[in-house]
């Protein structure tokens, strides 16, 4: 399992002047790496997967689980 974030991710965080508010959404979340770092710089997160276990392996403020 990698806990660390996608360093693409950081990237695309980086380039997006004003992020309070934004929605992000995050398909085939799995154990919610991505999710958890974009809800740290105050995005509001769609975290999705089909696995439902690894919905259950994170939580986060701003991040909503489908």
């Amino acid at each position: 399992m990698i806990n660390k974030a996608s360093n693409w991710v950081k990237y695309c965080i980086s380039q997006i002047p004003c992020k309070k508010g934004l929605i992000a959404l995050d398909l085939a979340c799995g154990h919610g790496r991505n999710s958890i770092l974009l809800a740290k710089y105050n995005f509001k997160v769609i975290s999705i997967d089909i696995d439902i276990l690894r919905l259950k392996s994170f939580s986060g403020k701003n991040i909503i689980k489908v």
